[in-house]
């Protein structure tokens, strides 16, 4: 039993809202939470489809990811860059709380 507490963090997740979006219908794959499933490119496997963020399986939800992979996507598309990826690697996380706690590189036990 706690008696006393400086502070309560409650961490919620996020689930992808793509069931109404009739992605069956392209033959766009889903996992079981509901994301797409993409390549390192972003790319779903259906020609002219892409996904990133939240939604897709990069692994990152975290918007300022999903805008420098929405960058490499677009520089790739149309700017003719056609090796253009976001690299996943050494990604900075923050809990936006008081006080603010950011961490990046490898963990203990990855070290």
């Amino acid at each position: 039993r706690l008696t006393s507490l400086d502070c309560v963090l409650m961490a919620i997740g996020r689930t992808p809202v793509t069931a109404e979006l009739g992605l069956e219908a392209t033959g766009v794959q889903l996992d079981g939470k509901g994301r797409v499933v993409v390549d390192e490119k972003q790319e779903t496997g259906v020609s002219g489809l892409y996904c990133l963020g939240d939604a897709s399986t990069s692994g990152f939800e975290l918007t300022p990811v999903a805008i420098a992979a929405g960058r490499r996507l677009a520089d790739r598309i149309f700017g003719g860059a056609a090796d253009a990826k976001f690299e996943y690697a050494n990604i900075a996380t923050v809990v936006f709380s008081h006080p603010t706690i950011g961490t990046i590189g490898l963990t203990e036990p990855q070290a």
